[in-house]
Parts: structure tokens; sequence; C-alpha cells
């Protein structure tokens, strides 16, 4: 009896552990500095839900990670350079509202600018506006950039 609870405990430890390394969906609230601590604190491959409202950028995205919005958010850069930053390959930014980059070309102010590191991006469904350049993609490979407006 106690080798059978014993077999059940480890089982479930396991699994707890196990568990931890899964991908998760995380909402995300308003706030100017809401958005780019979670994406800081999140883990790869999870899943960053933006509630209606305005987050204030830049942000900076260093791993693998999907950033979703619902109608009405908006990602504000503020004047300051990139608004949305990919240096990681496969991140997901859909259905957000991006606007006001910097305004300095030699420094490429974007939209959304993603890296050479940025392979399989997708950019989908975001409107753009107030931009110096909407979308810069900047060497990734296999990246997509569709359903976008840009004003």
């Amino acid at each position: 009896m106690i080798r059978h609870g014993l077999v059940i405990g480890l089982c479930l430890s396991q699994l707890f552990w196990m568990s931890k390394g899964l991908a998760g969906v995380i909402p995300v609230v308003p706030g100017d500095t809401t958005l780019q601590a979670a994406i800081d604190s999140s883990t790869a491959g999870d899943t960053l839900e933006l509630r209606a409202g305005i987050y204030g950028g830049p942000v900076s995205i260093s791993h693998s990670l999907s950033i979703i919005g619902s109608p009405d958010s908006v990602l504000d850069g503020k004047g300051t350079g990139n608004v949305v930053h990919i240096d990681a390959p496969k991140v997901v930014i859909r259905g957000i509202r991006i606007r006001n980059s910097g305004n300095s070309l030699e420094d490429e102010d974007s939209g959304v600018f993603v890296t050479e590191r940025g392979d399989k991006a997708l950019i989908e469904g975001c409107f753009f506006e107030d931009n110096l350049i909407g979308i810069y993609l900047k060497g990734p490979d296999d990246a997509v950039v569709q359903g976008n407006i840009i004003k």
C-alpha cells in the first residue's frame, strides 16, 4: 500500500513539473508598462491576450510568443523607435492597432520591425497608423504579413 502511494505521488509530481514547461494563455490589461512586463515574464510559446485599451510601447520581443489583440486594443509607441521590435522566431502579432513609431529613417523606425532572427513571424489583421514605416522585415525567412491595413 505504501509503495502504491509512493508511485502515485511520484507520477503526480512528474506531471506538475512537466506542466510547468507548457505554453499558456495570459490575459493582459492595459497600461504603460504592462505589455513589456508580460512579454518579459512569459515563456516561449505563450499567448498574450490583450484586453481592450491602450498599451504603452515600445516593446521588444526576444522569444517565441503570440500577442493577440481584442477589439479596441491599441499599442502606442509614443513617437519613440519601433513600436514592436521582434528579435525571435515564430512570433505572432494579430489584431492590434499599432501606432506612433519614431520618425527616424536612419533608425528605420517602424510599427513592427522584424530582425533576421524573426524567422516565421506572422503579422496579421493589424491596423497601423502614424508610423514612419508600417512593417519592416529586415531579413527573416518565411515571415508572413497578411490582412493588415496601413494608414
